[in-house]
């Protein structure tokens, strides 16, 4: 049997935790296509990359990694370091599997860190995971077309970094903030139904194995993001629209 090696330090950086550049003194520019993006599936805590590329090739899936941790670092955890501390040190956190609740032992070991079996690293939970994708959901406006309330897209954007400011610097905790972003982006009439799929992911489920976690966010959803609930039962009617976005439904958490 080979032996793999796990390393917790992969092109000098943690694994998921939303860094965009190597910090060994490598250059992204100097790697493969297929280096990259594994460097950049190290930084985001994608355990699953060769799956990602499968379906859409090298190029999409390192740009979406590097969307995704570029939004989290740049927009939400520099923002909380500068007025949210508290939050900023539960974002940058790893946070303690619960008994029972194991990642899914299929992953291929080379693509995750010792750690993984006791940890979940900040993007590896549905709260890493979540927001950054909903923001590019909310964001998701072709230029030059306008949204339902008159605001071309580069207006949007910057009514959004503006929100995501006020969002982050009162949120006491991850869920609340991950919450509130897909509050405040199904208000601006973004596509309510991504929005879920990320929020509520069942392949998310299936990775990580945080039931409890994601009990916690439907509990708090209907109360901190009632329209957002509200979507999500909608969803939880129509089999085909729950299928499609691939979402967690109340009996998946039983």
């Amino acid at each position: 049997m080979a032996i793999v090696n796990r390393q917790e330090i992969k092109f000098g950086r943690q694994f998921g935790h939303a860094d965009t550049h190597p910090g060994d003194g490598s250059r992204l520019s100097d790697m493969t296509a297929e280096v990259r993006t594994e460097a950049m599936a190290h930084f985001h805590a994608c355990p699953v990359r060769e799956r990602v590329v499968a379906m859409f090739g090298n190029d999409w899936t390192f740009k979406r990694y590097l969307e995704c941790n570029h939004i989290h670092k740049h927009e939400l955890l520099d923002e909380a370091l500068k007025t949210n501390f508290d939050l900023y040190k539960q974002l940058i956190s790893p946070i303690k599997r619960l008994e029972g609740e194991l990642p899914d032992q299929t992953i291929n070991p080379a693509n995750i860190p010792p750690s993984y079996d006791t940890e979940m690293s900040p993007l590896s939970a549905p709260t890493g995971y979540a927001p950054s994708r909903i923001i590019l959901v909310w964001a998701g406006i072709k230029a030059g077309v306008k949204d339902s309330s008159g605001t071309n897209s580069k207006e949007r954007v910057a009514v959004i970094k503006n929100k995501l400011k006020e969002l982050v610097s009162r949120a006491k905790d991850p869920i609340e903030l991950t919450l509130a972003i897909a509050e405040e982006a199904i208000k601006m009439d973004a596509d309510s139904e991504q929005i879920i799929g990320h929020l509520m992911s069942l392949d998310i489920l299936k990775e990580q194995g945080c039931k409890t976690m994601y009990k916690e966010i439907l509990t708090r959803m209907e109360t901190e993001a009632p329209v957002t609930y509200k979507k999500y039962l909608e969803m939880c009617t129509d089999t085909k629209r729950m299928n499609s976005e691939g979402i967690i439904t109340p009996d998946d958490l039983k």
